[in-house]
């Protein structure tokens, strides 16, 4: 990280992080790399809306903030400021492809999870009507594809390019 901002070390920098913790440790170290002027913002983006609720200050935060745990994400103002994967409408939902598989971490509109039943692409939806026993076998050897993005990687090695699900259609509904 120091290196990508190497040019930029008489600029100020302010870092947050959710509750402040990995901001400190970040922080430390661009001080520790000789820049100059690194701020934080204490307590984090949580406490930031916090005060800004409590205080009634206008938010400058534009968003939801993507956070680590199954909530994936918290609303820190009602702006919408990402995309559906899928089909681009707006929208700021994390999801995890319902394909274990896959797994891949993405934004899906509602419309979309219905469409895709929680999974990042058609492969994946289809994939997972398979038996149990025979995922686990074609999973081996199968890519999977349908995110625009393609960030997934499977612990395989090969590239995943799927999106998430969150909702399952029964094969009889098929």
């Amino acid at each position: 990280m120091a290196d990508l901002l190497a040019d930029q070390k008489d600029k100020k920098i302010v870092m947050y992080c959710t509750g402040g913790i990995r901001c400190e440790k970040a922080s430390a170290y661009l001080k520790y790399r000789g820049f100059r002027n690194v701020f934080q913002l204490e307590g984090g983006i949580i406490e930031y809306a916090r005060q800004v609720q409590a205080n009634q200050l206008q938010n400058k935060f534009l968003g939801k903030n993507f956070v680590f745990d199954e909530r994936l994400g918290e609303r820190i103002s009602d702006v919408v400021i990402a995309h559906c994967h899928q089909c681009g409408a707006p929208c700021d939902d994390h999801t995890n492809c319902a394909n274990t598989f896959c797994h891949l971490l993405f934004i899906q509109c509602t419309e979309c999870r219905d469409k895709y039943e929680g999974c990042c692409s058609e492969q994946c939806r289809d994939f997972n009507y398979l038996p149990e026993d025979l995922r686990r076998e074609r999973a081996k050897m199968e890519q999977f594809n349908g995110s625009r993005f393609r960030h997934g990687h499977f612990k395989g090695g090969g590239r995943i390019n799927c999106s998430l699900t969150t909702h399952r259609r029964h094969a009889s509904q098929r």
